[in-house]
C-alpha cells in the first residue's frame, strides 16, 4: 500500500484500551463518523469528517445516546456497557430507528482475566485463604513460644 493509498484508506471497527479509550468508526456515504469515549473521564465525542458534532460527559450511566444531523437526516450513536466486569462495550449507529452498523469490543486485560472463568476466581480465593491460614498459624506459634 502506498502512502497515498494509506492516506485515503478508511478506518473501521472498534478498538478498546485503557490508555486510548473506546474508538469506533463508521462510513456513511462519503462521510466518516468516529466515536470516542474516554476510559477515565467519561468524555464522549462524535466526529463527522474529523469535526466534533457532539461532545458530552457520562459518568453515571451504562448507556449513552448522542444525536446529530447529517445530510438532512438525524443519526444517533448509542454507547452501551454490556458487562462492567468483563469490560465489554458496544457502539451502534442508527438513522431514525434503523440500525446502520454496530461494533463491539472489550478491554484486553479484562478479557484475559475472565478467560480463566470461575476456576481462576475460586483459585484466587483458595490462595488467599491458604496464605491467611499460614500467616495465622505462624503468628499463633510465635505467640505461644513467647508466652512460655
Amino acid at each position: 500500500m502506498t502512502t497515498a493509498d494509506n492516506a485515503n484508506a478508511t478506518k473501521s471497527g472498534v478498538s478498546v484500551s485503557l490508555s486510548e479509550g473506546i474508538q469506533s468508526y463508521f462510513d456513511i456515504g462519503e462521510h466518516t463518523i468516529s466515536v470516542w469515549a474516554s476510559a477515565w473521564s467519561g468524555r464522549e465525542q462524535v466526529k463527522v469528517d474529523d469535526q466534533i458534532v457532539v461532545s458530552t460527559r457520562n459518568l453515571t450511566g451504562l448507556k449513552s445516546e448522542m444525536s446529530f444531523p447529517l445530510d438532512g437526516k438525524t443519526y444517533q450513536v448509542v454507547l452501551e456497557t454490556k458487562s462492567i466486569l468483563r469490560g465489554c462495550y458496544s457502539v451502534s449507529l442508527f438513522c431514525g430507528n434503523t440500525l446502520i452498523d454496530s461494533d463491539e469490543g472489550a478491554y484486553p486485560a479484562t478479557n484475559f482475566i475472565w478467560r480463566w472463568g470461575w476456576k481462576g476466581v475460586v483459585g484466587f480465593f483458595i490462595g488467599l485463604f491458604a496464605t491467611g491460614f499460614v500467616v495465622g498459624l505462624v503468628s499463633a506459634l510465635i505467640a505461644a513460644g513467647a508466652a512460655q
